[in-house]
């Protein structure tokens, strides 16, 4: 059985900082295919805050 979380209240000040240490960025031609997919994932996590506090302001 799946519990229902409530979403918590997002503040801009974490955004800004999840944005400057996990930027939007073309992967590095260094990286392995594992280090593109994991700093993939820590962006993808970015983005879907920055979604969640777009709609707290709706």
């Amino acid at each position: 059985m799946t519990r229902k979380v409530p979403k918590p209240t997002i503040s801009n000040e974490l955004i800004e900082y999840l944005d400057s240490i996990f930027p939007e960025k073309s992967a590095d031609l260094k990286d392995t295919e594992k280090e593109v997919y994991f700093k993939g994932g820590q962006r993808s996590v970015v983005n879907h805050l920055i979604k969640q506090k777009q709609e707290q302001e709706e």
